[in-house]
């Protein structure tokens, strides 16, 4: 079977793989491959439709706003050709369609799998049978030509007037919201917005107008280097805060040390003093000693005269001397010693019995002294 494949040729790729299968089944396929455009292309389109047995339309959104899609549509319906319309894209709503074209079942093709093969497949064994061509021929359609070659050749003018300004804006604008035209609906207004003759107003509606649809551009993405040494600068920084963090406690630690070290050496010279003193002193402690020096003298003198009138002198001395240390230490920063000295002679002088104290030289010579002494003045 010979078919005919109306589309546009922004969906080509996907018209590649519909043809494919088609083929691959064994029908003789042919759709334009070209699009040149002009008089000789548009006949042999129209050519190809009048000789193929069924017309496959490719609905796209695209092909639904194409000028040319629409003219080769009529031109199938007026010959009688069987029409089978292949829904390529899930956009493209059946109620929108023409009323002609929701008459006929149509096939969703959407990937090709195996499903959509088969239901193609079927849809075109299913087909009612062909009827001849009517008579007369209906006339063909005029070349399809661009609705925004006209537009192009006014903006191309040297002087276009506010109201022409007004008018272009306007059919401009009806074409940017096609996707078919859209682009190049789009490149037409940033011309007409050069213009020298471009008013303030109609300028700033082109604006409005094209500002949706030009791209957002991107922030610059900084290169590596630019993106790593912020954050070694940052690194450095830190470890840079740590260093200087460690030394300061580093500093706390050795003065601290040192004034203990300081306070320990005061200390032991304290200590060491007295020490030397009997004397016991700590910062936080304070020693109350006491001390206590005990010290008895004791003489015993006897004399006595014997016949031979040789005295006889004894003395007995003895000294005692007992020394107690009692520290007591009271938490408190008072140091108050206490020393206490106690000496006790006790003297003793006793005559033996039978003697008689002598007071001067008289008596000791009536006692028969052998030697003198002198005696005056002792009493």
């Amino acid at each position: 079977m010979r078919i005919f494949v109306s589309y546009s040729s922004r969906n080509r790729p996907q018209v590649k793989a519909l043809v494919q299968d088609l083929e691959n089944t064994g029908h003789d396929v042919w759709y334009d491959q070209e699009a040149a455009g002009g008089h000789e292309w548009w006949a042999d389109i129209l050519e190809n439709i009048r000789a193929c047995e069924l017309f496959i339309f490719a609905l796209t959104p695209e092909s639904l706003d194409s000028e040319a899609c629409r003219w080769e549509y009529r031109y199938a319906h007026a010959l009688h050709k069987r029409i089978l319309p292949v829904r390529l894209n899930k956009e493209v709503n059946p109620a929108s369609l023409t009323i002609e074209l929701q008459k006929i079942n149509f096939v969703d093709y959407f990937s090709g799998a195996e499903q959509e093969y088969r239901q193609l497949v079927r849809a075109i064994t299913s087909l009612r049978p062909p009827v001849p061509m009517p008579e007369p021929m209906p006339d063909e359609p005029p070349v399809p030509i661009s609705p925004l070659g006209e537009l192009r050749e006014k903006i191309a003018a040297r002087s276009i007037g506010v109201e022409t300004q007004t008018y272009l804006v306007f059919e401009l604008k009806q074409h940017v919201e096609k996707a078919a035209t859209r682009a190049e609906a789009l490149a037409l207004l940033q011309r007409l917005q050069s213009h020298p003759d471009m008013r303030v107003g109609v300028a700033n509606e082109i604006k409005t107008i094209i500002t949706p649809y030009i791209p957002r551009k991107l922030p610059e993405t900084p290169p590596t280097s630019a993106r790593i040494w912020p954050t070694r600068r940052m690194m450095a920084g830190g470890l840079v805060g740590l260093v200087a963090i460690g030394v300061v406690v580093a500093l706390v630690i050795l003065l601290s040390g040192g004034d203990e070290g300081d306070r320990e050496k005061q200390t032991d010279a304290g200590d060491q003093t007295e020490a030397a003193l009997d004397l016991t002193d700590t910062p936080t402690q304070t020693p109350s000693p006491t001390k206590q020096i005990s010290s008895t003298n004791t003489t015993t003198a006897t004399q006595r005269p014997s016949e031979t009138s040789t005295p006889t002198s004894r003395a007995t001395s003895t000294n005692t001397a007992t020394n107690t240390y009692t520290p007591t230490l009271t938490p408190s920063a008072t140091n108050t010693p206490s020393q206490t000295a106690t000496i006790t002679p006790t003297p003793t002088a006793t005559l033996p019995s039978g003697f008689e104290k002598v007071t001067s030289n008289a008596q000791w010579k009536e006692m028969g002294g052998p030697i003198e002494r002198d005696f005056d003045g002792v009493m």
